[in-house]
């Protein structure tokens, strides 16, 4: 999924903001610099309903997932959306015989790689257990919570 610019083509998805990139905007300024720098780019963003949710119950701001969700280079992405795909990539990707990842974790991995997107992330293990070659920013802490 991209959106279209103005002259008609689709703008890339280059970065994706996990459940802990939503909860530090605002209070983090990586994740400002980071957008800005996607904006500058003339590429978007992605956010996942499921990450949004998992913020929102984390304790993320509703006022500034407003603003994120409201930011031209966001796109919103409908978690498991692809459902079949979803289930062919955990079945891939599952690290025992009898275990399956996280279906967010693993639904925001296989967006990052469809898109060769970068995840901005405080907890890259949960995406890099997934699929090692998945690339990560670490957001480093401390910031407020």
């Amino acid at each position: 999924m991209s959106l279209p610019s103005e002259r008609g083509d689709a703008l890339p998805i280059r970065l994706i903001l996990d459940a802990s990139a939503i909860c530090a905007f605002g209070q983090h300024e990586t994740v400002g610099e980071v957008i800005g720098e996607v904006d500058d780019e003339e590429e978007t963003f992605a956010v996942t309903t499921a990450s949004l949710a998992e913020a929102l119950a984390s304790g993320a701001e509703p006022a500034l997932i407003e603003v994120l969700q409201t930011n031209t280079a966001c796109v919103v992405v409908t978690s498991t959306s692809d459902w079949q795909g979803l289930g062919r990539f955990m079945d891939l990707t599952r690290p025992a015989p009898n275990q399956l990842h996280d279906t967010g974790d693993s639904d925001l991995t296989m967006l990052a790689l469809h898109h060769e997107a970068f995840i901005l992330t405080d907890r890259p293990d949960r995406y890099t257990s997934i699929l090692d070659s998945v690339i990560t920013i670490e957001l480093e802490k401390p910031w407020p919570q």
